[in-house]
């Protein structure tokens, strides 16, 4: 049994300068690592599994890991760790949490990720000397709480579109969802602020015609009543309503929504 005891620490002058091929190898480590493998060959075959699921997911693990090792390098860890990629896979892990399945892809959500991967560079060196006189290893700690700290600050900013735990797949469909509620948004806006609005919205199979504001809450008024009608379509009660919506103010059926004209 190993006794508890303080590591011991020796300063040198020596600065290590790393090669771009054992760097790179090392960026593509700490993405294995997340699955407990130091071999660039795994590395990389789990990278381009991310990436046929999640290109934005894939770029962001292993720009993750490019964070955390550069950190190390510049705090002075050891070398044969960071070759390892033993200090690329926490922020490998914090960077792709955040940036794209815990918040919507955006420059906000980006930025935040880059901050959040630095700051859990800096929890992994406070978890690894924390637990180095137990003789015990990091792990995924650091990741953890880090992402549990960032997570505390959604709805803080309107910059960062928070993303439902009932509502996470891919960044891919958090961005087109993100995107869709920001147009419908402005094209709400140009019927409130506007009498005459040009805001379009496309969807596959419908084209709406609204005459007046009234009348599409009168009709989105009526779907929400419908819950029998929505349990036998076996959808959620908002893509229920909103889709037969569309439906009722279909009238030329080229998937185009167009707000050209309001009346009181």
């Amino acid at each position: 049994v190993r006794e508890p005891a303080l590591p011991v620490y020796t300063y040198t002058k020596d600065i290590v300068t790393p090669m771009a091929g054992p760097f790179f190898e090392a960026m593509v480590k700490g993405v294995g690592q997340v699955f407990l493998a130091d071999k660039t060959e795994v590395g990389i075959i789990i990278t381009l599994g991310l990436f046929i699921c999640s290109p934005i997911a894939a770029l962001s693990a292993l720009l993750g890991s490019l964070i955390g090792n550069t950190l190390a390098l510049v705090a002075g860890s050891p070398p044969d760790a960071i070759a390892m990629g033993l200090y690329g896979y926490n922020a490998s892990l914090t960077f792709a949490s955040i940036y794209g399945i815990f918040f919507s892809p955006s420059i906000g959500s980006f930025l935040l990720a880059v901050f959040a991967a630095c700051v859990s560079e800096v929890i992994t060196n406070a978890v690894k000397i924390g637990v180095l006189p137990w003789g015990l290893p990091a792990l995924t700690v650091p990741f953890c709480l880090c992402t549990l700290l960032f997570n505390l600050i959604q709805g803080a900013s309107p910059k960062l579109m928070p993303v439902p735990l009932a509502s996470m797949t891919v960044p891919e469909d958090h961005y087109k969802r993100c995107r869709n509620i920001k147009h419908s948004f402005r094209a709400f806006a140009g019927i409130i602020v506007e009498n005459k609005a040009t805001a379009h919205f496309r969807r596959p199979s419908t084209w709406l015609r609204a005459q007046s504001l009234a009348d599409i809450f009168s009709r989105l008024q009526r779907r929400c009543r419908s819950q029998p009608a929505m349990q036998k379509a076996n959808r959620s009660p908002r893509s229920y309503h909103v889709t037969n919506l569309f439906n009722d103010l279909d009238e030329d059926g080229d998937g185009l929504i167009q707000f050209d004209h309001l009346r009181n």
